[in-house]
Protein backbone atom coordinates (compact mmCIF):
# COMPACT_ATOMS: atom_id res chain seq x y z
CA UNK A 1 0.00 0.00 0.00
CA UNK A 2 1.15 3.23 -0.79
CA UNK A 3 -0.28 6.35 1.14
CA UNK A 4 0.54 10.11 0.02
CA UNK A 5 -0.21 12.63 2.21
CA UNK A 6 -0.28 15.96 0.42
CA UNK A 7 -2.14 19.55 1.23
CA UNK A 8 -5.12 20.50 0.82
CA UNK A 9 -5.22 22.28 -2.40
CA UNK A 10 -1.71 20.98 -3.66
CA UNK A 11 -1.85 20.97 -7.19
CA UNK A 12 -4.16 23.97 -7.70
CA UNK A 13 -3.36 27.53 -7.16
CA UNK A 14 -1.28 28.27 -4.19
CA UNK A 15 -2.64 31.72 -3.62
CA UNK A 16 -5.90 33.77 -4.85
CA UNK A 17 -6.29 37.87 -4.11
CA UNK A 18 -3.45 37.24 -2.30
CA UNK A 19 -5.34 34.65 0.03
CA UNK A 20 -3.34 31.38 0.79
CA UNK A 21 -5.34 28.45 -1.04
CA UNK A 22 -3.26 25.32 -0.61
CA UNK A 23 -3.27 23.73 2.62
CA UNK A 24 -6.49 25.63 3.41
CA UNK A 25 -10.13 25.37 3.63
CA UNK A 26 -9.99 27.50 0.45
CA UNK A 27 -9.27 24.31 -0.54
CA UNK A 28 -12.53 22.93 -0.53
CA UNK A 29 -13.71 25.63 -2.48
CA UNK A 30 -14.16 27.13 -6.01
CA UNK A 31 -11.09 28.93 -5.77
CA UNK A 32 -10.70 30.41 -8.74
CA UNK A 33 -13.85 32.72 -9.87
CA UNK A 34 -14.20 33.52 -13.30
CA UNK A 35 -16.18 36.39 -14.13
CA UNK A 36 -15.88 40.11 -15.34
CA UNK A 37 -15.03 41.05 -11.61
CA UNK A 38 -11.99 39.35 -11.66
CA UNK A 39 -9.93 38.88 -14.72
CA UNK A 40 -6.71 37.84 -14.14
CA UNK A 41 -8.64 34.66 -12.46
CA UNK A 42 -8.85 33.38 -16.67
CA UNK A 43 -4.91 33.38 -16.87
CA UNK A 44 -4.66 32.15 -13.37
CA UNK A 45 -6.99 29.39 -14.30
CA UNK A 46 -4.82 28.68 -17.77
CA UNK A 47 -1.62 28.13 -15.95
CA UNK A 48 -3.29 25.75 -13.30
CA UNK A 49 -4.52 23.88 -16.21
CA UNK A 50 -2.13 23.56 -17.93
CA UNK A 51 0.59 23.13 -15.14
CA UNK A 52 -0.81 19.31 -15.42
CA UNK A 53 0.76 18.85 -19.30
CA UNK A 54 -2.34 17.52 -21.10
CA UNK A 55 -0.23 17.38 -24.14
CA UNK A 56 1.52 14.25 -22.26
CA UNK A 57 -1.91 12.89 -21.00
CA UNK A 58 -4.12 13.05 -24.05
CA UNK A 59 -3.68 12.86 -28.26
CA UNK A 60 -4.40 14.99 -31.07
CA UNK A 61 -8.00 13.70 -30.24
CA UNK A 62 -8.64 14.34 -26.41
CA UNK A 63 -8.04 10.83 -25.86
CA UNK A 64 -6.58 9.26 -23.43
CA UNK A 65 -2.89 7.48 -23.77
CA UNK A 66 -2.73 4.40 -24.23
CA UNK A 67 0.03 4.17 -21.81
CA UNK A 68 -1.97 5.31 -19.15
CA UNK A 69 -5.32 4.11 -19.87
CA UNK A 70 -3.60 0.75 -18.87
CA UNK A 71 -3.27 1.38 -15.91
CA UNK A 72 -7.04 1.93 -15.05
CA UNK A 73 -8.38 -1.66 -13.26
CA UNK A 74 -10.85 -3.48 -15.07
CA UNK A 75 -13.87 -5.69 -14.00
CA UNK A 76 -14.13 -5.94 -10.47
CA UNK A 77 -11.03 -4.37 -9.74
CA UNK A 78 -12.15 -1.32 -10.59
CA UNK A 79 -13.32 1.19 -7.72
CA UNK A 80 -17.07 1.14 -8.64
CA UNK A 81 -17.05 -2.83 -8.91
CA UNK A 82 -16.43 -2.72 -4.69
CA UNK A 83 -19.70 -4.14 -3.68
CA UNK A 84 -18.92 -1.58 -0.66
CA UNK A 85 -18.85 1.76 -2.87
CA UNK A 86 -21.63 4.14 -3.67
CA UNK A 87 -24.23 1.42 -2.42
CA UNK A 88 -22.60 -1.20 -5.16
CA UNK A 89 -23.79 -4.68 -4.81
CA UNK A 90 -24.58 -4.39 -1.51
CA UNK A 91 -27.22 -1.20 -1.86
CA UNK A 92 -30.59 -1.59 0.34
CA UNK A 93 -33.57 0.57 0.76
CA UNK A 94 -32.81 2.09 4.16
CA UNK A 95 -36.22 2.44 6.14
CA UNK A 96 -36.21 6.03 7.77
CA UNK A 97 -39.00 6.88 9.92
CA UNK A 98 -39.44 10.55 11.01
CA UNK A 99 -36.00 11.03 12.38
CA UNK A 100 -36.72 13.24 15.19
CA UNK A 101 -40.17 11.15 16.30
CA UNK A 102 -38.21 7.88 16.05
CA UNK A 103 -35.29 8.91 18.09
CA UNK A 104 -36.96 10.70 20.95
CA UNK A 105 -39.43 7.61 21.72
CA UNK A 106 -36.36 5.43 22.57
CA UNK A 107 -35.03 5.21 26.24
CA UNK A 108 -32.54 7.39 27.18
CA UNK A 109 -30.39 4.93 28.07
CA UNK A 110 -30.26 3.59 24.02
CA UNK A 111 -30.37 7.70 22.35
CA UNK A 112 -29.53 10.92 23.68
CA UNK A 113 -30.41 14.12 22.33
CA UNK A 114 -28.46 17.18 22.77
CA UNK A 115 -29.38 20.60 22.02
CA UNK A 116 -26.73 22.39 22.95
CA UNK A 117 -27.96 26.31 23.72
CA UNK A 118 -24.47 28.18 23.40
CA UNK A 119 -21.27 27.37 22.15
CA UNK A 120 -19.87 26.13 25.47
CA UNK A 121 -22.65 23.53 25.86
CA UNK A 122 -21.78 21.99 22.43
CA UNK A 123 -17.80 21.78 23.15
CA UNK A 124 -18.92 19.77 25.73
CA UNK A 125 -21.43 17.67 24.35
CA UNK A 126 -18.64 17.10 21.97
CA UNK A 127 -16.28 16.36 24.30
CA UNK A 128 -18.45 14.00 26.39
CA UNK A 129 -20.53 11.68 23.31
CA UNK A 130 -16.68 10.07 22.31
CA UNK A 131 -16.46 8.98 25.56
CA UNK A 132 -20.05 7.48 26.21
CA UNK A 133 -20.24 3.85 25.54
CA UNK A 134 -23.58 1.67 24.14
CA UNK A 135 -25.66 4.46 23.28
CA UNK A 136 -26.27 7.08 20.10
CA UNK A 137 -25.96 10.44 21.05
CA UNK A 138 -27.49 12.83 18.62
CA UNK A 139 -26.39 16.38 18.88
CA UNK A 140 -29.06 18.78 17.27
CA UNK A 141 -27.14 22.73 16.45
CA UNK A 142 -27.03 25.48 14.50
CA UNK A 143 -24.76 27.55 12.80
CA UNK A 144 -25.74 30.85 13.87
CA UNK A 145 -24.56 33.00 16.76
CA UNK A 146 -26.21 32.56 19.89
CA UNK A 147 -25.41 34.38 23.12
CA UNK A 148 -23.46 32.26 25.67
CA UNK A 149 -25.97 30.92 28.58
CA UNK A 150 -22.79 29.63 30.64
CA UNK A 151 -19.40 29.00 31.24
CA UNK A 152 -17.27 26.39 30.35
CA UNK A 153 -17.26 24.97 33.76
CA UNK A 154 -20.95 25.14 34.66
CA UNK A 155 -21.98 23.60 30.29
CA UNK A 156 -19.13 20.67 30.92
CA UNK A 157 -20.97 19.94 34.60
CA UNK A 158 -24.07 20.19 32.75
CA UNK A 159 -23.47 18.40 30.30
CA UNK A 160 -21.13 15.57 31.42
CA UNK A 161 -20.09 15.70 35.31
CA UNK A 162 -16.53 16.81 33.85
CA UNK A 163 -14.98 19.51 35.60
CA UNK A 164 -14.38 22.71 32.98
CA UNK A 165 -10.89 22.97 34.42
CA UNK A 166 -10.27 19.40 32.62
CA UNK A 167 -11.97 20.20 29.73
CA UNK A 168 -10.28 23.41 29.17
CA UNK A 169 -7.22 21.61 29.96
CA UNK A 170 -8.34 19.01 26.59
CA UNK A 171 -8.83 22.19 24.33
CA UNK A 172 -6.26 23.55 24.96
CA UNK A 173 -3.73 20.26 24.43
CA UNK A 174 -6.11 19.86 21.21
CA UNK A 175 -5.01 23.00 19.81
CA UNK A 176 -1.60 22.71 20.33
CA UNK A 177 -0.93 20.10 18.51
Amino acid sequence: MIVLKSPKGWTGPKFVDGMQIEGTFRAHQIPLLIDDDHPGHLEQLETWLKSYRPEELFDETGKLIEELEELAPIGELRMGANPNASGGLMLKDLIMPDFIDHVMNKKASIVRVYLPPDANCWLSEWDHCPRSRYCVNVVIAGKYKSPQCLSIGEAAMAVGGRSGEALLCGYRQMAQG
